[in-house]
């Protein structure tokens, strides 16, 4: 996604060893078509259903060129390392590091912090060119809508720069070697194809971000460079007779999926042929095919190939803005605005940042340098920004609203309490000054959201609460779960087996408090379209069969962490998790500095019916437990949140949650008053 007709049509200045093809008009056509692919579905999604495609194309253009680069300037023996990779950094770092500079600043005015945490993270990992494996990581959790992160289109950047840091070298060393280029590429290809098909079922959120995964595609380029190189006489005599043939039924492989396809199959896996090929063919076509002369290389596509790389680092963080801001779908116009803009900054991007940086006057090395010095100050200021979770002083720029500073601060466990009950890392790790809690709380992050409240009612009543758990980990007995082929990255088993031996021996404790997001558990899903890219996760229980569905492996965890809670002689109050929303929630207030929407009151919610078919399975296992361990009480924070028509994210002007499924500091005080009350401890 970086090499435009300034690539390939440049002349390398004397001293340059690395050879550059010849400029094909079509080639930027072509790359007009993916980039118009790829904005017109991240702005109209239900129109070009399929545009993601764009980026497929892309990956072929990419291969294509720079192993042409390789394989031309290794035939001539001048091949440098030193000039393949400066000369991407030319390439890659002006517009990016303009772009991420312009995100920032507008990041600081616009996104609340946990938001600019998570931006900060993103801007580093995009600097590195890592930002698939941080996404790939993120998609968990704590995930934010993709829609909603204005770096998420760093992601393609990551997967080529990965290949292309050892592609070069692979292909150095077989060439040196005398080995069968051809049959080493074409049988990487197959691997990373088979192993793409394997894997887009089980963890398609892996087979999309992950380089492994979609290197195929890469290579399918460089493949047809190869042949291209090796067999000019027969690739001139198929133009010579096919040339036409072969434009337009490549065009067309490629308009069939972009209008075909959807985000519901499974992609890239086999589906990626179509576009891959597609690709191919009218790159194979030449530059004389009627495609390629007539629609290719008009001037019109010459004009938005050479812009594409700009345009595509602007159009997404443009986009992602303006729904930060409250536009929903059904808002056409700032779409189209912010559309209109990112060609008009791809232009001046390309213009004025681009070409002064690579081919201006002066020391080549001297702004090499600077790009280097930059990008590493940018890295900074990213890995600062995360590390200081968003400057969380920029609060006033939102008036000061503490029900939209979420509950990010239980996070931090207290030293003083993990050497207290020698517990292993941990997430959560809260207790009193003396010691001597009656109350003990276990649990994931929704725990975590559920302590703030908590703890201050036990608190105003005299009651001390020890608190231990991990987000993300089933606070069950000798459980961990697997998630993207991750079997206990967390040590979940350890931490919790840890926390319930606390729980059940401390001699103080009365009552053991039981919070985790229940249906996540059970079902292995997120909820709703926030969560959509969440990866599976899946309930590893030792106690049960290899075999069993993740269901089945849930109850039976949460029946033997009861039964050792109660066995212990302990009262075990179990709080049944409250709805979840399946939206951001903070789209309901108008606490932004720019705000183009709020969502209507009514609109602020969930379904009642929508929420209690998604818990009816959770609340029904709930249930039966209580039936059979009389010493379990069930604490229901529903009527908090419910009337008959619809579970509530707003408390009148106050957010009841933090994100949409966790509670915000006016929620967990509200869910914590009730449970304090629940306990009824004199």
């Amino acid at each position: 996604m970086a090499i435009s007709a300034a690539d390939i049509g440049a002349v390398p200045a004397a001293g340059e060893h690395n050879v550059h093809p010849a400029y094909r008009a079509d080639i930027d056509g072509l790359r007009a078509v993916a980039i118009l692919l790829v904005v017109a579905f991240h702005a109209f999604p239900t129109v070009v259903t399929g545009g993601y495609i764009g980026v497929d194309v892309f990956f072929v253009i990419s291969g294509y060129l720079i192993s042409t680069i390789i394989f031309r300037s290794l035939e001539r023996g001048d091949f440098r390392f030193g000039e393949f990779y400066a000369h991407r950094i030319k390439r890659l770092f002006p517009a990016l590091l303009a772009m991420l500079t312009v995100c920032f600043v507008g990041g600081w005015f616009e996104l609340w912090p946990d938001e600019y945490l998570q931006f900060g993270k993103h801007m580093a990992g995009g600097i590195g060119f890592v930002t698939n494996w941080v996404l790939w990581g993120e998609a968990g959790y704590f995930d934010t809508a993709s829609e909603l992160k204005p770096l998420l289109h760093l992601w393609s950047l990551g997967i080529e720069e990965q290949y292309y840091l050892i592609y070069p070298v692979v292909v150095w060393a077989i060439w040196r070697w005398g080995g069968s280029l051809a049959a080493w590429l074409a049988g990487l290809a197959l691997l990373s194809f088979g192993l793409g098909v394997a894997t887009v079922g089980s963890d398609p959120i892996a087979a999309f971000f992950l380089p492994q995964y979609r290197m195929w595609e890469l290579l399918v380029g460089g493949l047809l460079a190869l042949g291209g190189h090796r067999q000019r006489a027969t690739l001139a005599a198929i133009q010579a007779q096919h040339a036409s043939r072969l434009g337009v039924f490549g065009l067309a492989l490629v308009l069939v999926a972009a209008l075909g396809f959807d985000t519901e199959i499974a992609f890239p896996g086999a589906w990626a042929l179509g576009p891959v090929c597609g690709a191919v063919l009218m790159i194979a076509a030449g530059p004389d095919a009627w495609v390629n002369r007539r629609i290719l290389g008009h001037p019109a596509m010459r004009f938005v190939g050479v812009i594409s790389y700009p345009l595509y680092l602007w159009h997404w963080p443009l986009l992602a803005f303006t729904r930060v801001a409250g536009a929903t779908e059904a808002d056409t116009g700032p779409r189209l605005f912010a559309v209109a803009l990112s060609f008009l900054l791809a232009w001046g991007t390309y213009r004025w940042v681009e070409r002064p940086i690579r081919f201006g006057r002066g020391s080549a090395r001297v702004r090499l340098g600077a790009l280097i010095g930059v990008a590493v100050v940018l890295g900074g200021v990213g890995v600062m920004t995360y590390e200081r979770e968003g400057f969380r002083f920029r609060q006033r720029n939102f008036g000061e609203r503490p029900e939209i500073t979420g509950t990010r601060t239980w996070e931090k466990a207290s030293a003083a309490c993990r050497a207290r009950i020698g517990a292993p890392p941990l997430d959560f790790c809260q207790g009193p000054d003396d010691g001597a809690p009656r109350v003990a709380l276990l649990g994931d992050s929704h725990a975590g959201s559920l302590y703030p409240g908590l703890v201050a009612a036990l608190q105003a009543r005299g009651v001390g609460l020890l608190f231990v758990g991990n987000g993300g980990c089933p606070p069950l007995a000798d459980t961990d779960f697997v998630r993207g082929g991750e079997v206990g990255a967390k040590g979940c088993m350890a931490v919790t087996n840890h926390a319930l031996e606390v729980a059940a021996s401390a001699p103080t404790v009365e009552v053991v408090v039981l919070a985790l997001r229940g249906p996540r558990n059970l079902h292995g899903t997120g909820f709703g379209p926030v969560e959509a890219s969440m990866r599976r996760k899946e309930i590893r229980w030792i106690g049960g069969a290899a075999d069993a569905s993740n269901e089945a492996m849930f109850a039976g965890a949460l029946e033997a962490t009861v039964r050792r809670v109660v066995d212990s002689g302990k009262r075990l109050v179990l709080v049944a998790d409250w709805p979840e929303l399946g939206f951001d929630p903070r789209v309901c207030i108008a606490a932004r500095p720019f705000q183009l929407g709020v969502r209507k009151a009514e609109d602020c919610g969930v379904e009642r019916g929508e929420a209690e078919a998604r818990n009816r399975p959770y609340r029904a296992l709930l249930a039966e437990l209580a039936k059979r361990y009389p010493a379990m009480a069930i604490y229901d924070p529903w009527p908090e949140f419910c009337d008959p028509g619809q579970c509530r994210a707003l408390d009148g002007d106050k957010l009841l949650y933090a994100d949409n499924n966790h509670l915000s500091l006016v929620g967990s005080r509200q869910v914590g008053a009730g449970v304090a009350a629940f306990l009824a401890l004199p």
